[in-house]
């Protein structure tokens, strides 16, 4: 990735962060009085809290472990806290300017209270909820399948494994996928992020899930951002066969055909053909998956199903709205006009914060059948 895009997208994260945590630092000298220490204290775990995400990125890159782990938790657990702290306050603060008429006795200090209990329930239950994994059951018809055909796909994405999540969790998914008996296993990006502890024990494990017609994945933004060609190598080392706008026929009559994400190609490894091109090029008559990390449809009438990820659906309550407004295809099922469907995954894994508030884990079990005959 260009060093100035980068620079440019760290400033302006760095910048953001940092009014968050002005506004988080006013509204608590607001409310409560502190002593010369306790005051000079304060700002200096925020400015440390501030900075947290870009001692991560370094952490990760350079030194994955136990002690970037556990600053990972940390910074990004703050940070969760932060955003649900302002969107709580701000909605309180307002609330509270609403029903002052009616002689409404609440002042600051109890504004800030339950703004700072409302966030801190949340990262609570938020955290619980991030460790458990739904699965979600699809049934998807096919024109090119035989009657009585039927093949299980287990579609992951999103599983973001890195300094906060590990081969613990890596172990938690697998056992859901074993679960489901799958014929075929997917994965539509975001496999890694930088800081992977252990990506020889995170690979073998991984390597030990064989499902019949094998695994096949796509490249995410994250993979970009963790070094293109050492993310391919740990999702072969993994198992996986990794499909860069290319495809492959698992059976007679399917299909499924992969592309890169776009921010592959700002490393300057661009693709040999465009999406477009890879599917008019594809034989046929045939049913045809596509794999594709972000879940805009740009190839429609050439595909009869699409499997994306990306959005994480939101992750954290409001911000699922927020990404709702931006992907108009951003989480669950969706049936195309002039055919097609396109299934967009929540994921597995987190980014950031190691929560999930009303936005829980998933991975799809999509069994492919025939499409009846009239």
């Amino acid at each position: 990735m260009p060093i100035l895009y980068m620079i440019i997208f760290l400033l302006v994260v760095l910048s953001v962060y940092a009014v968050g945590h002005f506004f988080m630092y006013k509204a608590f000298v607001n409310v409560w009085t502190l002593s010369t220490v306790a005051h000079r204290v304060l700002l200096g775990v925020m400015i440390f809290l501030w900075i947290s995400p870009l001692l991560i990125g370094l952490g990760s890159r350079h030194f994955p472990g136990t002690l970037t782990s556990a600053l990972a938790h940390v910074g990004y657990t703050w940070m969760g806290f932060l955003f649900l702290f302002l969107v709580t306050h701000l909605l309180l603060v307002m609330l509270n300017y609403f029903f002052r008429r009616w002689d409404w006795n609440v002042n600051d200090r109890h504004v800030w209270i339950a703004a700072t209990a409302l966030a801190f329930a949340g990262v609570v239950w938020g955290s619980i909820d991030a460790g458990r994994l739904r699965v979600r059951h699809e049934e998807v018809a096919l024109p090119t399948l035989q009657l009585g055909q039927r093949i299980r796909m287990v579609h992951v994405t999103d599983l973001h494994f890195g300094p906060t999540l590990g081969t613990d969790f890596s172990r938690k998914v697998l056992d859901r996928v074993r679960e489901q008996n799958p014929d075929l296993v997917v994965c539509t990006g975001d496999f890694l992020d930088p800081g992977i502890a252990d990506p020889e024990g995170l690979a073998r494990q991984w390597r030990e899930l064989k499902p019949t017609l094998g695994k096949f994945a796509v490249l995410g933004n994250h993979e970009a951002y963790s070094d293109v060609k050492k993310s391919v190598k740990l999702l072969e080392d993994a198992g996986f066969t990794v499909l860069r706008n290319a495809h492959v026929q698992p059976v007679p009559g399917l299909v499924l055909a992969g592309v890169d994400d776009p921010a592959v190609a700002m490393t300057g490894e661009k693709p040999a053909v465009s999406e477009l091109d890879l599917m008019r090029s594809l034989p046929r008559p045939s049913s045809v998956i596509l794999l594709k990390h972000q879940p805009r449809v740009e190839s429609r009438g050439l595909f009869d199903l699409q499997l994306s990820g990306h959005t994480h659906g939101g992750q954290i309550f409001p911000f699922d709205k927020l990404v709702g407004l931006v992907f108009k295809y951003y989480k669950g099922r969706y049936e195309l006009p002039g055919g097609g469907t396109i299934i967009v995954s929540a994921g597995a894994g987190t980014w950031g914060p190691p929560i999930r508030l009303f936005v829980p884990p998933e991975i799809h079990v999509i069994d492919l059948v025939a499409r009846p005959t009239r």
